[in-house]
């Protein structure tokens, strides 16, 4: 009994240890599992961490080739950063430059009209002082015409008084048609006379308009050499702004003046040495030359006429004197 109590419990504690040992069995064998699981995973991560080292150098290639990059890019920024701002300055300073000759050019367009204006009114006063010289010229050539009267009747008168002289012993008839014809023709030359006289006092008061005139004409010329300095410094300008023709016609058209050809009676100097339309033909266009021009003859036309008028009115002086002494000397 004890014996086999003993086999049962051996029997039993045999079971238990087999049973154990097939637990120790399977957990052994859940071991060695897990370990090639684990080493598995140790050679995977192995391999990722090689992965890594070699993806973390590329990184750190590129992060370097990255940072050089950026260098490059943030001077490149700062060099574009300041070319941006020096030409934002010349780009300010220019428009400020742009703003200061616009407005001086506007200034020197005004300058331009002003003296247009000017010229074209010194113009006009000028031809209408020229028509009154040709009316004061007109005025000499019937005193011309006058005197020619008057000395003709001199002579007559002369011949009269010889031929009273030599009929001193006629009849008293005839005596008396002579006085009578005579005191007639004493009349007749009393009146012209009296109306050279008026005449001559004309001419007088319009020698005194022909010094005015020549006062006129000294200003013109003033006129026209101040207009030559003010066109040679608009000409200094002219290059830093477009040519812009001036079609408003702001000159007006010069008068005609048929009559030039009658300084053939006065004839001016054949030389003016530096006139003004020669001296600022350069700086003109055709049309303005041609007027200053224009202008200019008439200067000359006026003086040479003047120096006509001068010489006609002393001749007139002249004429007035003798006649004035002539009844005179017939009386005594």
């Amino acid at each position: 009994m004890e014996r086999s109590s003993e086999l049962n419990f051996l029997q039993t504690e045999l079971n238990a240890a087999n049973a154990q040992n097939e637990r120790l069995i399977e957990e052994n064998a859940q071991l060695r599992r897990e370990l090639q699981r684990l080493a598995d995973e140790e050679r995977s991560k192995s391999t990722l961490n090689a992965e890594l080292k070699m993806k973390t150098l590329q990184l750190e290639s590129e992060r370097a080739l990255l940072v050089d990059e950026n260098a490059q890019l943030r001077q490149d920024l700062q060099r574009l950063t300041n070319d941006d701002k020096s030409k934002s300055i010349v780009n300010v300073e220019t428009r400020l430059k742009a703003f200061q000759m616009e407005n001086e050019r506007d200034n020197l367009f005004e300058q331009l009209e002003k003296i247009k204006r000017k010229y074209n009114q010194l113009h006009a006063a000028f031809v209408a002082k020229v028509q009154r010289c040709k009316a004061l010229e007109d005025v000499f050539n019937r005193q011309k015409t006058l005197n020619g009267l008057v000395i003709k009747s001199a002579i007559v008168q002369k011949d009269k008084e010889q031929n009273i002289k030599s009929a001193k012993r006629a009849s008293p008839k005839e005596n008396n048609a002579t006085v009578a014809n005579l005191q007639e023709h004493v009349a007749k030359l009393q009146n012209e006379l009296d109306e050279a006289r008026d005449i001559i006092d004309e001419l007088e008061f319009e020698l005194e308009s022909i010094d005015i005139l020549e006062m006129e004409n000294q200003r013109l010329k003033d006129e026209l050499a101040a207009y030559k300095k003010a066109k040679l410094k608009l000409r200094t300008t002219a290059n830093l702004y477009p040519d812009e023709r001036d079609d408003s016609g702001e000159f007006d058209a010069p008068p005609s003046y048929s009559e030039l050809d009658d300084t053939e009676r006065c004839p001016a100097p054949s030389s003016i040495a530096s006139s003004p339309a020669e001296s600022i033909a350069g700086d003109m266009d055709p049309e303005t030359m041609e007027r200053v021009a224009l202008t200019d003859s008439l200067v000359q036309m006026a003086q040479a006429e003047s120096n006509c008028l001068r010489r006609e009115l002393l001749r007139s002086r002249l004429r007035r004197t003798v006649q004035a002494t002539r009844p005179t000397s017939s009386d005594a």
